[in-house]
């Protein structure tokens, strides 16, 4: 699958709030784009944090928010990328960034 599809399908995921599905269908790719040595691996790899931070706070446990801010991190570590990513990526973050602003979670 290209990785343009599974980033569409991705934001798809996170508008319903399936977000461990999201994770899911993120990680399958970037296990080959980690491989493949590609540009934006390190990127996807924060995105699949953000996806695990989200589902967190959607379980609402006891340290949700503690686990949610130390998933979170990963992302943020990474998404000063998204400034040069191409527009498929751009769009991954900026939904990311969207639900991260409405639950509380900032960088």
């Amino acid at each position: 699958m290209k990785i343009e599809n599974v980033l569409q399908k991705f934001i798809v995921l996170l508008e319903k709030k399936e977000y461990f599905e999201a994770h899911g269908v993120l990680e399958h790719i970037w296990l080959e784009m980690k491989k493949d040595g590609h540009q934006y691996a390190n990127l996807a790899r924060g995105l699949i944090n953000a996806a695990v931070a989200f589902e967190h706070i959607k379980r609402a446990t006891p340290t949700a928010m503690t686990k949610a801010r130390k998933a979170f991190a990963g992302y943020t570590k990474y998404r000063h990328i998204c400034d040069d990513a191409d527009c498929n990526f751009k769009s991954a973050c900026k939904k990311a960034d969207e639900i991260a602003a409405t639950l509380g979670l900032f960088f």
